[in-house]
């Protein structure tokens, strides 16, 4: 066979000069499998923190009676349906064959951190008996593998891209279009016809934000918190203009402001997918109100946001980083230091250099 059929019977003529985008396209459905797994551990955790806070009694009656530990339960459930919501639309999406790189990332980010604080609920619900080992407690009593949970639930944060690394890589990829439309507002040297312009693109762009977030269709249960995203959606628009406007270059290297713009999107698209998911399980199962369980995991997110947003404009960053260079520095070691053995490599295990 010559080479060139060869080559695009078989799928590499095609792909030829993608290969960074391929890289990047093989991670997402592992990044989508680690958010299924988070499922997995976040139901196994909130299940066995309902069952201890039935068995175990304490300051005069069962904790399940306690407001924190119920506050805790409740904190896992709607999670989780939060989570069951993001995965199962990323991987429709990977199913119809679209680019899910964003997707895939904005899932790994929120189940894995929401699957570490689940487990987190559950080490503080079960005490003393979560610390050690399920082999020593289980000489005494009936136990589940508490510390493999905790355990295995943190390095998800890590594993198929670091959280941090990967919010930055949200940022970068969701919003090229915005950063490409407005790089004439950008520019000091750009002409006013082409700033005009990139104003009425930028413009389209939020005319086809605010249809894509109507398109969901929400209960009237429901409805504040789809007015609470479409508004918050706007918002989010327009901070991602004014910051690149206002760093220009040097929004590359603002990592907390990227960090909370990144998680803004996450979060409202949270919001939208759960709600809408809900209603479809409250359409397959009748009589059972999932969306109580949508609007309670929205309440908490609505604040969360607000709070990212006030932070995108009230915080100590510039401040943080002037004085985190005497820290680097051991300005402070005095104190910092002060009542230990600092240690050195010569105190650490594993070859040493020569």
């Amino acid at each position: 066979e010559e080479k060139k059929f060869w080559e695009f019977e078989y799928g590499w003529f095609p792909r030829e000069g993608r290969g960074l985008k391929i890289a990047f396209e093989s991670l997402s459905t592992g990044r989508i499998a680690i958010a299924k797994g988070c499922i997995g551990l976040s139901k196994q955790a909130l299940h066995l923190s309902r069952w201890w806070a039935k068995k175990r009694s304490q300051l005069g009656g069962p904790l399940e009676n306690k407001e924190l530990v119920r506050d805790k339960l409740m904190y896992g459930a709607a999670n989780i349906m939060a989570m069951e919501a993001m995965t199962t639309y990323a991987s429709n999406c990977f199913d119809s064959g679209r680019d899910i790189r964003i997707e895939a990332a904005a899932v790994k980010v929120f189940a894995s951190e929401k699957a570490w604080q689940i487990a987190d609920n559950l080490a503080q619900i079960r005490g003393g008996r979560f610390y050690e080992t399920w082999q020593s407690l289980s000489r005494r009593e009936a136990t589940p593998p508490d510390e493999i949970m905790w355990t295995g639930s943190r390095p998800n944060k890590i594993f198929e891209g670091a959280n941090e690394i990967l919010v930055q890589l949200m940022f970068r990829e969701g919003t090229d279009k915005f950063i490409k439309a407005g790089a004439p507002l950008v520019s000091r040297d750009s002409p006013l016809a082409e700033k005009i312009k990139a104003v009425l693109k930028i413009a389209g762009y939020y005319i086809n934000s605010a249809a894509d977030s109507i398109a969901l269709w929400f209960p009237e249960f429901l409805m504040n918190n789809e007015l609470f995203i479409e508004h918050r959606s706007s918002k989010l628009s327009k901070q991602v203009l004014m910051k690149s406007l206002r760093y220009r270059s040097r929004l590359a290297v603002k990592q907390l402001t990227l960090d909370r713009l990144s998680r803004l999107a996450i979060n409202l698209g949270a919001m939208a997918l759960t709600n809408s998911y809900a209603k479809e399980l409250d359409k397959i199962n009748s009589g059972h109100s999932y969306c109580q369980l949508a609007d309670l995991f929205c309440f908490r997110t609505r604040i969360e946001v607000d709070m990212l947003f006030r932070a995108l404009n009230k915080n100590d960053d510039e401040y943080q980083w002037q004085v985190s260079k005497r820290l680097l520095a051991g300005d402070f070691d005095e104190f910092l230091l002060d009542g230990i053995i600092p240690m050195t490599e010569e105190h650490m295990r594993g070859p040493k250099e020569t």
